[in-house]
């Protein structure tokens, strides 16, 4: 009987050392990785999103001047355009007054796999951009043909120093559709057509879309609560999770208060 107790009592001591070991390492997680420990844990998948894992980033030393939030699913997004609109928005850190972003680089990556099969940079001179939604027009003559694979943006800001402030990254898939095809009419508005891109989870086209009938018809209530509903489903950013400059909510009111601005790169040289 005594052997008896001298095991349960070892089985339970064993027990508690080894709750101690997992609770020990989750503590020293947030050491290891810093205030990114956050973007460890893996998203739920999107309604619109690939299923796409991001890419990690390393430990964060400090806050960066600005924070860029890429109006996308995380883990990715359809497109039925080998041309899509790629929406960001600009957000400063109010505590930095002298740092400002003087050029703005676009990374294109076609992935397959493991390899890379191609890389594009662009490049554009910016004066100091103001907080905001912005939107990216590339040369079209010049943009790399998706095919069906999916493609990486990663956007860099980039200081007087040249060096990089922050950036943002998206997935996109170009992928076909007849249903979306068949649905959009000559006689669609551009409401319709962000509908149906919707219905069919099409992220890039639906977006864009929505976002061009707002210009037009500001006060549509009805398109702007379905625009903002995709992104309180959908969207994540770094500068609420991470930085914890904004609340998700005030972010979205940001998103939503004016039109995006146009950034033309140009043809790359």
């Amino acid at each position: 009987m005594r052997h008896l107790a001298k095991n349960l009592k070892l089985g339970w001591l064993r027990s508690q050392t080894k709750l101690a070991g997992v609770v020990l390492s989750l503590l020293c997680l947030p050491a290891l990785f810093g205030d990114d420990f956050i973007a460890i844990a893996q998203p739920k998948p999107s309604q619109y999103g690939l299923g796409i894992k991001p890419q990690q980033t390393g430990a964060l030393h400090a806050p960066p001047s600005y924070c860029i939030t890429a109006i996308a699913p995380q883990d990715g997004g359809r497109t039925l355009s080998q041309h899509p609109t790629l929406y960001l928005y600009l957000l400063k850190n109010k505590r930095e007054r002298d740092t400002f972003i003087s050029e703005l680089r676009l990374t294109l990556k076609l992935d397959e796999g493991e390899s890379v099969l191609s890389r594009y940079m662009f490049r554009v001179k910016v004066q100091d951009l103001e907080e905001g939604l912005y939107k990216i027009a590339l040369p079209v003559g010049n943009f790399p043909n998706l095919n069906g694979k999916i493609q990486h943006w990663a956007m860099y800001g980039i200081d007087a120093e040249f060096s990089s402030l922050e950036y943002t990254s998206a997935y996109v898939r170009q992928e076909p559709n007849g249903n979306v095809l068949k649905g959009i009419q000559p006689k669609s508005t551009m409401l319709d057509k962000a509908r149906i891109y919707a219905k069919y989870y099409y992220w890039y086209d639906a977006f864009d879309a929505y976002s061009q009938w707002l210009e037009q018809h500001p006060k549509d209530v009805v398109a702007r609560r379905e625009r903002a509903k995709m992104l309180k489903e959908n969207l994540s950013s770094r500068c609420v999770d991470i930085y914890r400059y904004i609340s998700f909510q005030k972010l979205l009111e940001a998103i939503d208060v004016k039109p995006a601005e146009a950034i033309a790169f140009p043809l790359k040289n």
